[in-house]
Parts: structure tokens; sequence; C-alpha cells
């Protein structure tokens, strides 16, 4: 009996220490974002706000049948295109804007944490997920971009894709399939992830078939035929799904533009080696009403790029551009860089001491194209952010990578846990797995004491 209550007390205590955490950490995240509204994020033509309410007042205006120019995508217009009544100065809107943002905010923060807790013990949920509160969502929030909406969408569908790449599921790739719409429909930039997850989708089913063809004799219904099917049906699926979102968009920039995937920043921009060549190229020659008034030899293009620039220069744009992002837009950021670094840290030396227990063929040989996935994923868009830092940089891109990387920490403090691994420290003592999210917390609160309530309101968080 005794024992009953001990444990009951035990648990009560938990809930309430777990529930003042979340209750201090909410409001301190509330103050945060209204303050960041209030006193920095002042000027409603800064960082493409006027243009994403303009466009969010013409889909008012038009019953939501303005057509938009194709720099930006049309689902965080249509949202906010809700909140516009007529009569509504700009303003007024802006104001209206900002504080969807931070409820937005509060949305993809609770979608962070269901994902975090469907792979992840509670305390590692509570500390990844206020960390993204505090150090990236209150700087986010009130601002009329799109932004905010792309993090969660994309967070969401890269644990699809990484699911579905683990374990092909006809379930799992319409949800990827959809969810990759409504992503694309946020931001363009959602494509190379698509491709990427499809490709070794098929890969994997290729190399599924060959070794069970080498293996002689497959198990009873799981021929290789057949199980290079299903992956196939899945990457179908995917497609499919993907389309059926897409279509009526695509189809008419394929009907005004030209072309079905039509966005000027992925067309033209990209191959511009600065912002001033983009304002004298296509965006003065009209690439936002239609295709740009340009002779074909002068459209930007890989082909147009690679013919005028030498290997040297294309290897020197991409290395400047990673030395901008780590140095001075990641490190010199709001906080979040050292909370990403810290984790990755400990978790680096948590799997280096305890590698003897890996058995790392057998994790290659289980999901190895998952590894892939992670590793081309988040190379790949550090090299296309690079790539396009001439003509634009700032937190906004290389953040699209952050809620994915803290859903990674989670499961590999969840994988650590299972092992039952311990950092091993000086004179024998050492610190369980289980203690890394308390760790992260403590140092959680003291940024949120000692450096949040100052930079909250004076760094500017919508760049």
């Amino acid at each position: 009996m005794r024992d009953e209550v001990r444990c009951t007390i035990g648990y009560m205590n938990k809930l309430l220490a777990y529930g003042a955490i979340w209750g201090l950490a909410s409001v301190l995240f509330l103050w945060g974002a209204l303050q960041q509204g209030h006193r920095v994020n002042t000027d409603r033509h800064a960082s493409d706000q006027s243009a994403y309410l303009g466009h969010a007042r013409q889909l008012a205006e038009t019953n939501f049948a303005a057509v938009g120019d194709r720099a930006r995508m049309p689902i965080y217009p249509a949202v906010m295109a809700f909140l516009y009544r007529p009569g509504l100065t700009e303003d007024e809107f802006f104001a209206r804007g900002k504080l969807a943002g931070i409820a937005l905010a509060a949305l993809v923060a609770a979608l962070a944490a269901g994902l975090f807790q469907y792979h992840g013990q509670v305390w590692d949920t509570t500390a990844a997920t206020l960390v993204a509160m505090l150090t990236m969502l209150a700087y986010k929030a009130p601002y009329c971009q799109a932004d905010v909406l792309f993090y969660g969408l994309s967070c969401l569908l890269f644990c699809l894709l990484l699911s579905l790449l683990d374990t092909p599921r006809w379930t799992t790739a319409a949800l990827a399939g959809g969810v990759g719409g409504l992503a694309y429909l946020t931001k363009a930039s959602v494509l190379p992830a698509m491709g990427l997850a499809l490709g070794l989708l098929l890969i994997r089913g290729c190399v599924v078939w060959y070794q069970q063809c080498r293996q002689g004799r497959p198990p009873p219904g799981r021929s290789g035929r057949r199980q290079f099917a299903i992956h196939l049906g899945c990457a179908s699926l995917v497609l499919g799904c993907f389309l059926l979102v897409v279509f009526p968009y695509i189809r008419t920039s394929h009907e005004r533009f030209g072309h079905y995937f039509y966005n000027v920043n992925s067309t033209f921009y990209v191959w511009y080696d600065s912002w001033d060549e983009v304002k004298a190229g296509t965006r003065a020659h009209g690439d936002r009403v239609g295709w740009p008034d340009l002779p074909p030899d002068q459209i930007p293009s890989l082909t147009k790029y690679l013919r005028e620039h030498t290997a040297q220069q294309a290897l020197t744009r991409l290395a400047r551009g990673l030395v901008r992002y780590t140095l001075l837009v990641c490190v010199y950021s709001y906080g979040y860089a050292e909370f990403a670094l810290l984790y990755f840290a400990l978790l680096g030396v948590l799997f280096w001491q305890n590698r003897r227990g890996l058995d790392l063929w057998q994790e290659w040989h289980r999901h190895g194209s998952a590894v892939l996935f992670v590793g081309l994923y988040f190379g790949g868009y550090l090299l296309l952010y690079a790539w396009f830092a001439p003509v634009s940089t700032g937190h906004r891109f290389v953040l699209t990578l952050y809620l994915p990387a803290l859903w990674l920490a989670v499961r590999g403090l969840l994988y650590a846990q299972h092992q039952r691994w311990a950092l091993q420290l000086f004179r024998g003592r050492a610190i369980a797995a289980s203690a890394i999210s308390p760790l992260m917390l403590i140092a959680l609160a003291g940024y949120a004491l000692l450096i949040f309530p100052q930079r909250i309101g004076t760094v500017y968080g919508g760049g």
C-alpha cells in the first residue's frame, strides 16, 4: 500500500513539474513573440511581408481568382485572405497578420511536439520542443511570411518520407504525397526532397529484389518481384497524391507562364550572381506576369551558367555560401545554432564512446536508404542554400532544417536509451543518455533567463 502511495505521489510530482515547465515556457514564448512583433517587426515592407499581404488582399477581393506572381506560393496568402475584411487599412491587416503568425507558430510547436513524442520519451520531447519554441519560433512567429508554416509542413514531410523509406506502406505514401503537395504550395523548395525520396524508394525496391534473388527462395508472399511492386506502387502513390494536390496551381502556371513548375526563384534567380543582376534581368522583363521578354540566349539557366562561368567560379560560390551560412548566419543567430550544436555534440560523443556495441553493417542493411536520405537531404539543402546565398540569404532558409534536426536528435536519444548507453566522464563517472534532455532544459533555462528577454526585443527575426 505504501509503495502504491509513493508511486502515485511520485507520478503527481512529475506531472506537476512537467506542467509547470510547459506553462512557464508557453507564457515566455507568447510574451517574447509579442515583444518581437511590437518592438522589432514594425515595418510591413521588410522581408516580403507587404508582398504576402498584398497577395492575400488580392485573393480576398477576387474570390481567390488572383493568379499571383510566382515568386511566392499560394497557401499562406490564402490563409491570410480569410483574415482580411473590406475597409481594413494596411497597418490593421499587418497587425492581424502578426497575431495570426503567433497562433500559427503555436500550432507548429504542437505539431513538432507530436512528432517528437511519437519517436521519443516525454522529457526528450519537452526539451526539443521548448528549444524550438524559444530559440526559433518565438523570433519567427510575428511575421507575415510563409516560413513558419513551411517549417511545420516540411518537418512532417521529412518524417513521413523517412518512415516510407524504412517501411513502405500505402497510407504513409498517400500522406507523404498530400503533405508534399501542401508543402510545395507553401514554398517551391520542397521539390528536391520529393525527388530524392522517390529516387531512393525505387532504388531500395531494386536492391531488395536483387538481394532476395541472390538469397534463393524468399519467404512465402515476400518475393523480390512483389517487394519491388510495393516500392514502385508507393512511389507512384506519392507522386499521384502530390500531383492531385498541386494540379490546379501548376495548370494555371502552364497556361500563364508556359511551364508547370514555374517559379521565378528556381527557374531564373538561382542562376544569377547577385540580386542586382536579378533586378536588371528577368525581373525587369516581366517574369512576374508571364515568360520574360528576353532573347532565348539571355534567359538564365544551368546551361547558360556553365557556358559563362568556370568550374572554379562555381566552386568558389559554393564555398563562400557555406562559410556565409555557417559563420555569419548560423553562429551569429538567435540562439538556435548553439543548442543544435550542443545536441549533436553530446550525441556524437555518446555514439562514439559506445560504438563497440553497434553492429554498423546490420544497421546499414536495415536502414541504409533512410541514412542516405538524411545525409543527402541535409547536405543537399545546405549546398542549395549556399548556392543561392549571393542572391538571397538569411536565417529563413537554413531554419527549414532545424525541426528535422531536432527530430533526429530525439530519435537518437531514444535509441541510446534503449541501448542503455551512458556518457563516460572522468574518474569513471557516467551520465545516462536519459539525463541529456534534463541537461538541455537546464541550459535552456539559463538562455531564457539571461539572454532571451533582451535578444527577443532587439534582434530582427524575419530575415
